[in-house]
């Protein structure tokens, strides 16, 4: 099953400038480099005689498979046209690092562009989603048979086997549900990749917290009660610039019992809309009651009204 990574880039280029002297322009050929989720893109469009080859190549040393999802779009003014190309790929590389590209790519007639353009400014945006990956970032340490030197027990993640501490994971991971079999640990819940994740938090590798993994590894930190894994991917998400989004933070506060996350936050929203659904629809629902009083705070000093330490809220039925 195809799980959603990294969603939503949107890379543009002017395909046509606007002429403002009547008379129309050609495209133009470009090549693009720009970093989504910490990994490097190539958009790049070519003229080839009467034709525009338009590609987008996921660059990585690494030998991996990963599901790759482009959509063009041309707009012109601001507005979309009706041209609208879609193309999905999944492979594996098998060459070179320096050969090492898999990307999606269509052609048009130069006289299609130039006609859509209609003497106005062209713009192309590819909307880039990888959907599925295997091993994208590649281990930042191994856990594998290598460690066994270094380790006293074996971790079965559906069929991917990790040699670990016992005594550091369990004391670290009170919650994690796992059961005995006589000679391995069989964890549930994860997915290998995820778990590969995890332990290098665990283990303090630097850089194994990423745009792309944050979001995985803190579920399945807090549903083992990894409160170690939590606290440092909460330093990230304060100290780190990255794309992840201020509303994405506040959920990630919100679910996961992130309170420095969380002080830190609230003070930086002025959108009293926003924050009314926040409240109604992500905390509250969370019962998350510590949470409850910063943001109906906040909504208090945003609107100018004061602040009160008691507040009516629906009632919301409870969980079981």
């Amino acid at each position: 099953m195809s799980k959603q990574i990294m969603i939503g880039i949107r890379e543009q280029v002017e395909l046509v400038e606007n002429s403002h002297f009547g008379s129309q322009k050609q495209p133009k050929a470009f090549d693009k480099n720009f970093t989504h989720g910490g990994f490097v893109f190539t958009h790049e469009g070519t003229i080839d005689g009467d034709q525009m080859n338009f590609s987008v190549h996921f660059n990585d040393g690494i030998k991996n498979e990963i599901g790759l999802n482009v959509t063009w779009r041309f707009e012109w003014d601001g507005k979309p046209s009706s041209r609208c190309r879609e193309e999905s790929i999944r492979k594996t590389i098998e060459i070179e690092a320096e050969d090492a590209s898999i990307g999606a790519k269509f052609s048009l007639p130069l006289s299609e562009i130039i006609s859509m353009a209609d003497g106005k400014s062209l713009i192309l945006r590819a909307v880039i989603n990888i959907h599925h990956t295997n091993g994208l970032k590649g281990p930042l340490k191994r856990f594998d048979i290598s460690n066994s030197d270094c380790s006293d027990c074996i971790v079965q993640v559906e069929e991917e086997l990790f040699y670990v501490s016992k005594s550091y994971l369990l004391s670290q991971c009170p919650k994690l549900y796992y059961k005995t079999l006589p000679d391995r640990l069989k964890v549930y819940r994860v997915h290998p990749t995820i778990f590969q994740d995890f332990l290098e938090v665990l283990h303090a590798v630097p850089g194994a917290i990423m745009e792309h993994n944050i979001g995985h590894i803190l579920s399945f930190a807090f549903f083992c009660g990894a409160q170690t894994v939590l606290d440092k991917c909460e330093d990230y998400l304060l100290n780190t610039e990255s794309n992840v989004t201020l509303r994405e933070k506040l959920n990630h506060s919100n679910d996961y019992r992130l309170e420095k996350l969380q002080d830190t936050l609230i003070n930086q929203v002025f959108d009293v809309e926003y924050l009314d659904f926040f409240l109604y629809e992500k905390v509250l629902r969370s019962q998350n009651y510590s949470l409850v009083m910063k943001v109906s705070n906040r909504i208090d000093v945003l609107r100018g009204e004061p602040q009160c330490c008691f507040r009516q809220f629906p009632s919301l039925p409870s969980r079981r």
